[in-house]
């Protein structure tokens, strides 16, 4: 679950995307500001969908920024092809009129 913190104007969703080797908790982070004129019923509803959102695309990799380092990035498999997709075809001479 992600957890959210109100800032001055605006929100900060923190979500946990486990320990690197060290130790350490990883985390991930938005800001999120409201569009003026909002009720507070609609800044919460859109607040949580906004949360669920940002969760599941940290959980699934897909959110990258500037902190993202390479290691990690291999890590979640995003550079692995399927076996056998870069087979080496046969050359085949054509014809020439």
């Amino acid at each position: 679950m992600a957890s959210i913190e109100k800032r001055k104007d605006s929100f900060l969703i923190v979500a946990s995307t486990g320990y690197d080797s060290q130790g350490r908790k990883r985390r991930k982070t938005m800001t999120w500001k409201p569009e003026p004129g909002m009720t507070p019923r609609q800044i919460e509803k859109e607040l949580q969908r906004q949360a669920v959102l940002f969760e599941e695309k940290v959980s699934s990799g897909l959110h990258l920024d500037a902190t993202t380092k390479f290691g990690d990035f291999a890590e979640k498999g995003c550079l692995t092809t399927p076996r056998n997709s870069t087979k080496a075809q046969p050359f085949r001479r054509t014809a020439r009129l």
